[in-house]
């Protein structure tokens, strides 16, 4: 097992993933994609960080499920709210400043569209968070 403490954030125990398994479901994941099974794309990158948060890729998730939520809109499916509420119940499962900016970058964006509870696009609360990422130093590489 492996402990890590994010900062100021809360402390958590996560069992070192296996690269194998990690990677495979990166793989497959992103794989939907190329195929347009949006759902799928986004359910296995959503366990797939859930279950490797510290695995090398699992920053990358963040994107691609962004890019999923966007194709489930556009087929009349919307999750934003899940989706942002996902986002901010795994942004603390690696310490990485490219995982936590990258989460953060994200959840800032899911607030562009209406979502499903019907709460209509938040840009000043994308604004603030994206400009917030500006200003951060640990978030300069995104």
């Amino acid at each position: 097992m492996l402990r890590v403490s994010c900062q100021e954030h809360a402390t958590f125990t996560a069992a070192e993933p296996d690269p194998q398994y990690c990677s495979d479901m990166w793989h497959k994941g992103v794989g939907y994609n190329s195929s347009f099974q949006y759902q799928k794309e986004y359910d296995t990158l959503k366990a797939y960080v859930e279950q490797c948060p510290l695995d090398k890729n699992s920053f990358r998730a963040f994107g691609s499920t962004t890019n999923a939520s966007n194709g489930l809109y556009n087929n009349g499916d919307t999750i934003w709210a899940q989706y942002r509420d996902w986002l901010k119940k795994v942004l603390y499962n690696n310490p990485d400043s490219l995982y936590y900016c990258s989460d953060l970058l994200e959840y800032a964006g899911s607030f562009e569209f209406k979502d499903e509870l019907g709460n209509t696009p938040n840009l000043k609360t994308a604004l603030s968070i994206m400009r917030f990422l500006a200003d951060s130093s640990h978030c300069s590489s995104i």
